[in-house]
């Protein structure tokens, strides 16, 4: 993303995609477990399966993350000796504003993934609707997440971050109240499509938003914290107020 000069909002789109495949794929695993085991053994041990199959992917992930080289603007910056020895430390002590502009910026964005990803079909699933409909939801939301996440990441190049989260981050509550308003199947699935619209909007001008906020020796350390500072502090916690 670094050397992706004017498209670095669409180029973050290959990556930030791989959020909704992850989920479009456990999804399609617990589907077919539900199909094929009762109940009564997908509660005892079926469910640990596709945490199993997990560690196939981490594999993966590791081995490809050990090929990578890094970027031609980080090994500029190793060879003027700009690194720094505690990254974290630098990150929090000199760009401690920047953590914070991050993790709201980021925690706005991860409401709107906890609704479709969490909220909604736990909401549902008390409501009586079955587990295959539930999970058929999550699989709409993150096929609608990854179709829009290239879009997103077009329009953050075009547009500019600021006015795509703006709208991503707004438009959800205008959606939020009819959705657990009208309760039927036919809003349960337009609701995971609008809210994986939603999010896959707004999900590439994010990444490239933050990452242009921290310089080339801290922009690791510094993203990954407002990512995770933004989801764990305030992401769950907006759309546990969103449901009340």
């Amino acid at each position: 993303m670094e050397e992706a000069g004017s498209r670095r909002s669409f180029y973050s789109s290959f990556v930030q995609s791989t959020v909704g495949i992850g989920l479009m794929l456990g999804s399609v695993v617990f589907l077919a477990l539900t199909s094929v085991l009762p109940q009564s053994a997908m509660l005892s041990y079926g469910w640990r399966i596709p945490f199993l199959l997990s560690f196939l992917m981490v594999a993966v992930g590791l081995a490809l993350r050990l090929k990578v080289d890094e970027t031609p603007l980080f090994r500029k910056a190793k060879e003027r000796g700009l690194l720094v020895a505690v990254p974290s430390r630098d990150t929090f002590r000199k760009y401690w504003r920047e953590v914070l502009l991050g993790t709201v910026i980021a925690g706005s964005l991860g409401t709107i993934f906890y609704v479709g990803a969490v909220l909604l079909p736990t909401y549902y699933s008390l409501l009586g609707l079955s587990p295959s409909s539930v999970f058929l939801g999550a699989f709409a939301f993150a096929a609608s997440e990854v179709t829009f996440v290239f879009v997103g990441g077009a329009l953050g190049d075009a547009a500019g971050r600021k006015p795509v989260l703006l709208i991503a981050n707004g438009l959800p509550l205008l959606a939020v109240y009819p959705v657990f308003l009208f309760h039927s199947v036919a809003t349960f699935f337009a609701a995971m499509v609008l809210f994986g619209f939603f999010h896959g909007v707004g999900y590439s001008p994010l990444a490239a938003l933050i990452a242009e906020i921290f310089p080339t020796n801290v922009r690791y350390t510094g993203s990954s914290s407002a990512y995770q500072f933004g989801n764990a502090f305030l992401g769950d916690r907006r759309a546990t107020f969103q449901q009340i």
